[in-house]
């Protein structure tokens, strides 16, 4: 009975051990249920924190990629521009230069034309105030022809030959007419502008005739041999002719008459 009571009692022992253990064994495999669906949880959450980040990372790698991009892009067109404008810049200044180079050369090429031209009517002038001293000296000559021919007897035949010859030549009205044709060509409009002057209107045939010698810088020498006068006498015409016209003491009458 005794031992009956102790297999009994070790039995149920053993029954209860056994059950502790299946308990225990329920809560272990509950716990390892619960670690494994917690790790599970805690991978799955590590692997979409690794996605996320790994998206970000793309994200940043797209941004930072599309960023030097767009400032590569905006390089190439800042100098693409800049080449242009730098470009136009030197066509523009080129263009100006080409410009400045041909109105420099158009107004040296007036200034040119105007020196010849200014050289031809100095040439005319000159040629003109030739021409005015050789009648003048050619009526002198003949003036002095005449002088001599009136101390020879007149009803010889000679003297009416020589006084006949120096009537036929000796045509001071032919003479500055011929001077107005070829002034009339280097200074045309001359008498006309100049007689539209203030003060100038009423001016006399021999003061017309005196502004154009001093037109074509004849001195006042020269005017006295033409005119067969002396020099003073033209010095007196020309500051009648100065009083004449109105003009200042200060003032030059060859400077007034070759603006005209």
């Amino acid at each position: 009975m005794g031992k009956t009571d102790s297999a009994l009692a070790y039995m149920m022992k053993h029954i209860g051990i056994n059950n502790h253990l299946n308990q225990n064994s329920k809560a272990i495999e509950t716990y390892q249920a619960y670690a494994s669906a917690l790790l599970e949880a805690s991978e799955n959450k590590l692997t979409i924190a690794q996605q996320k980040i790994e998206l970000k990372n793309r994200s940043l790698i797209l941004f930072i990629v599309s960023a030097t991009g767009i400032l590569l892009l905006g390089i190439l067109l800042f100098a693409f521009f800049w080449h242009q404008k730098r470009q136009q810049a030197l066509i523009k200044d080129l263009e100006k230069r080409e410009l400045e180079n041909q109105l420099e050369n158009e107004k040296r090429l007036k200034q040119l034309q105007a020196k010849r031209h200014q050289e031809k009517i100095d040439a005319k002038a000159r040629e003109i105030a030739s021409y005015a001293l050789l009648v003048s000296n050619k009526n002198q000559v003949l003036q002095q022809i005449e002088d001599l021919a009136k101390k020879l007897p007149e009803n010889l035949k000679e003297t009416r030959e020589i006084n006949r010859l120096i009537k036929n030549n000796l045509n001071t009205e032919q003479a500055w007419e011929d001077f107005m044709l070829h002034f009339n060509k280097i200074h045309p409009r001359f008498f006309q502008r100049l007689k539209s002057a203030p003060h100038a209107k009423n001016l006399t045939e021999n003061e017309l005739r005196l502004c154009a010698y001093f037109r074509i810088g004849m001195s006042i020498k020269q005017i006295a041999q033409i005119l067969n006068v002396s020099p003073e006498s033209i010095r007196i015409h020309r500051y009648r002719l100065k009083k004449k016209l109105m003009l200042g003491e200060e003032e030059n009458i060859d400077d007034f008459i070759r603006n005209v």
